[in-house]
């Protein structure tokens, strides 16, 4: 099968997967409890309370015009993706209706909602696709706002959220500024782990190219430590960076794109100092050659 193929599928499943996660924490714990929790979803909560509109049916009317949008501001390959959740949220939406609500206790449904989308969501995130409607506007955040999924969610979902106190009462809305804070922290754990620095050495055929990707793309200097390869005792150039956890994926992205077959290296940093991190960052900080 070809490898294209293998892949599509495999990102569909996952789509699939997270759009049930969602869609099970919607009935479960979000809409019987009336928490307006951002997102698409929040407003189909809205719009289901003020005219009896079918949840499903409110999805697939907010995902059209953002889809479109998604194809000009995000491209092509992200918007095939896109589509894809974008049918498939609606349709685990209503496929799951009959599901149970698990919790009488409001806050035990704020903050377990929250959770369990949250991680659906960044499932679906991590293949760079989306189940459509404000998810779509927080992937173009992230894109030019140079800012977290989570981050982005926040702000969006925090206007839904709003609008929600022209419906509901000051405490519901309360609840639901808690659901869509753990739903965005469960984003970001999910997508990039616990807070963390990365040790990365490699060893490539094109280190100049990776040096400027690196100082460009992820503002980081790279250290270059000069060795000697075991097998043909050839002189070669080790790179040595330090990356936040959170910019790791793009590296890899950089590597693949410039040397796939490149030896690379990664170690958790216990602790990182000095310029960069633990001290203001001297964009302008020429490569250091260790001898």
């Amino acid at each position: 099968m070809n490898i294209k193929v293998k892949r599509f599928l495999k990102e569909s499943v996952v789509i699939a997967f997270g759009s049930f996660i969602i869609a099970f924490a919607y009935h479960s714990f979000i809409l019987p409890h009336h928490i307006v929790g951002g997102g698409a979803s929040g407003v189909a909560t809205l719009f289901l309370e003020v005219f009896g509109f079918n949840p499903a049916v409110t999805l697939y009317a907010i995902n059209i015009p953002l889809l479109l949008l998604c194809w000009f501001v995000l491209g092509k390959d992200i918007f095939r993706k896109t589509v894809i959740g974008s049918f498939m949220y609606p349709f685990m939406v209503d496929l799951t209706k009959g599901f149970p609500s698990l919790t009488n206790d409001l806050l035990l449904a704020s903050i377990f909602g929250g959770v369990i989308m949250g991680v659906g969501i960044a499932l679906i995130f991590k293949v760079d696709a989306s189940t459509g409607g404000t998810s779509i506007l927080v992937q173009i955040m992230k894109e030019k706002l140079d800012i977290s999924l989570g981050t982005a969610t926040i702000i969006i979902d925090g206007m839904i959220v709003l609008s929600s106190l022209f419906v509901f009462d000051a405490e519901t809305v309360l609840y639901a500024v808690i659901n869509i804070v753990t739903l965005s922290k469960a984003i970001d754990l999910v997508e990039v782990g616990p807070p963390a620095d990365l040790n990365i050495f490699v060893v490539s055929d094109y280190p100049q190219q990776v040096i400027d990707r690196v100082r460009a793309e992820l503002v980081r200097s790279v250290t270059i430590l000069e060795g000697k390869g075991g097998y043909k005792g050839e002189d070669r150039e080790v790179l040595f960076i330090v990356v936040n956890n959170s910019q790791y994926k793009a590296f890899i992205e950089i590597m693949e794109d410039i040397d796939p077959a490149a030896f690379i290296v990664v170690n958790n940093a216990k602790e990182v100092k000095g310029r960069g991190f633990s001290l203001e960052r001297n964009f302008m900080e020429n490569i250091n050659r260790i001898g």
